[in-house]
């Protein structure tokens, strides 16, 4: 069936009719092409099960209302976020990891689960790392100064208690 088009009937309530009428999918104008497109993408985020590169195709397309919204509030305001832009530049990455595995995880042998642990761990790392970084800045990269004070320093806070039980730990301290 590959290359040919092939006309397809639907009965559709007056509700899902209404829903498919009110759906905006861009580059989809008429039903035809709405359906077409909802088809492509759960194609899509079928292949996005099982390899990373089109997970992450996946996410990046969800978020781009998002991040696009974004952009022009805050071209119209004259503010900026950094750390909003580096969440919503990690977040597909982060997520695409684990839908890239989600069709294995459920068979994996134990060292697989420890390899995708130690991988989510490192990529959270990298992202946290980073959002230290902004908080050098004056205004901490955030919109509201307070919005970092009040959350990521509280998570340092926390990080500094964890070191040093550590600390104290591997001194034979604390069992």
């Amino acid at each position: 069936m590959a290359g040919k088009s092939a006309v397809v009937t639907v009965r559709l309530s007056a509700k899902e009719q209404e829903s498919l009428a009110l759906l905006e999918i861009e580059g989809a104008s008429t039903v035809s092409d709405k359906i077409r497109m909802l088809v492509a993408r759960a194609a899509s985020e079928r292949h996005a099960r099982q390899e990373f590169a089109a997970a992450l195709n996946v996410m990046n397309g969800l978020l781009v209302p998002v991040k696009d919204g974004i952009k022009i509030a805050e071209h119209r305001s004259g503010m900026r976020s950094e750390w909003m832009d580096r969440l919503l530049n990690w977040l597909p990455s982060a997520v695409a990891m684990v839908l890239s595995r989600s069709g294995e995880v459920s068979n994996s042998e134990p060292q697989q689960l420890v390899e995708l642990e130690r991988e989510l761990l490192e990529e959270h790392a990298r992202f946290m790392t980073s959002v230290f970084q902004i908080g050098l800045s004056p205004e901490r990269g955030c919109y509201k100064r307070e919005n970092y004070d009040k959350n990521v320093i509280a998570c340092m806070a926390v990080a500094a208690a964890v070191s040093q039980a550590l600390d104290k730990q591997e001194q034979g301290e604390v069992r």
